[in-house]
Formats: C-alpha cells, structure tokens, sequence
C-alpha cells in the first residue's frame, strides 16, 4: 500500500513526492513478482514456460517459431531451448511448414493444450487475489496511469521507436 503520510510529509514537495512513489511502485512489483513465483501450484513448470504456452493458447495452438520469438520477446537460440524443454516435457511439438520448409511451426500438443488450461486458471485466481479490493474505477485508473507512466519511458529510452 502506498504511503501517502510520506508523501505529503516529504519536504521538496514534487521530486520527493516521486522519489517515495518511485520506490514503493518498485516494492510492490518485487512483492508481486515473489508472490507470483513462489505460489506456482504446477510441479515442473519454469520460467518462460508458461509464456510461451499461454500464447500458444492465445494463437490456435500454433504459431511460427521465428514470430514467437518476437511476441515473447527473447532471441530465436534462447526460444529454442526453452522450446526444447517444452518439447522434452511432450508440451509442444515442431514441424517445418509443409508449404515453407524454411519455417518451423510450434504447436501445443494435447497435453500442452491441458497445461495452458491448468495456467489460466492460476492465473485468473492470482489476478483476483491481486485485484480483490479494487474497484472497477480503480482498476481504469491504474491502466491509465501505468500507460501513462510506460509510454513516458518509451518516448525517452525505446532506440528507433521500436518494441
């Protein structure tokens, strides 16, 4: 929670006012994240893993190798072997694309497409945890601000314009 009796006691006003909601917006993302990992229920899943699955899910099942690289933003060799893991662990499977032997499709097998269900469900019932107490109009708020506060960083940090 936010300690807003720091804020409005902090003595340069505004740069210290960002100074105290820098660090706690800092805080709850290193909670969240701890809370997150340390609460898998899954036994064998690791990270990267249930990325990968969940957009999998999200895309038919299947997608390009290279472009799934792209969507979960890792280099094609560090994809390869968390694939080769989800390949081990009969997840996914690989082909090349009959009509473009260049490409290789990545698929969720059967038992990938029941861990994808496993996840969401955990993580629905994490966001709930995460998000009980806010109200709809908070929730919106908070979208707008953490837009705000990431196209901010953007504008000034992202080379080129890209992702």
């Amino acid at each position: 929670m936010i300690r807003y009796h720091k804020i409005l006691k902090a003595k340069d006003s505004k740069m210290d006012e960002k100074h105290v909601l820098f660090h706690q917006l800092m805080k709850n993302t290193r909670v969240i994240h701890e809370i997150a990992l340390r609460n898998r229920k899954h036994i064998g899943h690791f990270q990267g893993g249930g990325q990968i699955i969940a957009v999998l899910g999200q895309h038919g099942n299947q997608f390009y190798q290279n472009e799934l690289a792209k969507q979960v933003h890792v280099r094609p060799s560090s994809l390869s072997q968390v694939l080769s893991r989800l390949e081990q662990d009969q997840l996914i499977t690989r082909k090349r694309d009959p009509q473009d032997r260049r490409q290789i499709v990545v698929s969720l097998s059967k038992k990938g497409q029941a861990k994808n269900k496993e996840l969401e469900a955990e993580r629905e019932e994490f966001v709930d945890a995460l998000l009980d107490r806010l109200s709809i109009d908070d929730c919106k708020e908070l979208i707008r601000i953490g837009s705000l506060m990431v196209t901010g960083l953007q504008n000034k940090y992202q080379k080129d314009g890209g992702e």
